[in-house]
């Protein structure tokens, strides 16, 4: 996340959204009192302060930034943050779990206690359920069928970050990791500064394997709303994996309310 006073903007950072590379082009821009959780070195070293000080983290909601602003406060700056896919957007966090995993691996000890107990390490990364999820689920289908994995802030619906209790959207802008450039360029005039995006925190390419109808229906259960809320295509397996009988309904529902976008002033590109 991060605060800008000096530039008066808000930058809601979401989970797998390309968020540390928006992060570390803006931070090339901020100045004296301008407040960057995460994503650079510096933001790094006072992750621990501001969480202290502000109730304020890398991956803050953009409630919690607007309960510290004020309404009057938020209104005034320029608000926004990125979506993503979130059938995509859940590979890449299977994808990011898995490197951590072979990145870091465990040691033998560690090994011989998992195998006897079933605990993993109480260190990073392995204290993460994603990266448990990830290490136990041999293929995305398995990551996505697996209750380890929604237990992980990660895997948190899009709008949890976006939007208030009801679904409505709090931030100005809402880009897309789809249309990045675009919506990057809209940022950089709303802004006024230019500013390359560079590439950070990559995750690698995960195969895109078929996925079971009970995975499906997870996907469904957990990002229905991301779906509708955002704009994005429902896919026809989660279309298929609905209530029996309703799938056309929804497809309508959701058809129906991407043509007319969010509502409620924001702008999605």
């Amino acid at each position: 996340m991060i605060i800008s006073p000096n530039l008066r903007f808000v930058f809601v950072h979401v989970h797998k959204c390309a968020g540390t590379s928006i992060e570390t082009a803006l931070a090339t821009q901020l100045g004296v009192n301008d407040v960057v959780i995460g994503s650079t070195n510096e933001g790094e070293k006072q992750k621990a302060f501001f969480a202290d000080l502000l109730q304020l983290r890398k991956h803050s909601t953009a409630r919690d930034a607007k309960a510290l602003l004020g309404e009057v406060r938020w209104k005034s700056f320029f608000t926004f943050g990125f979506v993503r896919q979130p059938v995509d957007r859940l590979r890449s966090l299977y994808a990011y779990a898995r490197g951590l995993a072979e990145r870091n691996p465990l040691n033998a000890e560690e090994k011989a206690t998992l195998a006897a107990t079933g605990e993993f390490p109480a260190r990073a990364p392995f204290k993460f359920k994603a990266v448990q999820s990830a290490l136990m689920s041999e293929t995305f289908d398995a990551f996505v069928r697996n209750p380890r994995t929604w237990q992980d802030a990660g895997a948190k619906p899009q709008w949890h970050s976006l939007c208030d209790e009801d679904g409505v959207v709090l931030v100005d802008m809402v880009g897309k990791v789809e249309k990045i450039a675009d919506d990057w360029a809209r940022v950089q005039k709303r802004l006024k500064f230019n500013t390359p995006l560079g590439l950070q925190n990559k995750s690698p390419e995960v195969v895109a394997d078929e996925l079971s109808p009970e995975a499906w229906q997870m996907l469904r259960k957990h990002y229905l709303r991301d779906f509708k809320i955002f704009g994005y295509t429902l896919p026809a397996a989660m279309v298929q994996a609905g209530p029996k009988g309703g799938a056309k309904h929804q497809a309508a529902k959701v058809g129906a309310m991407a043509g007319k976008g969010l509502g409620s002033g924001a702008a999605v590109a």
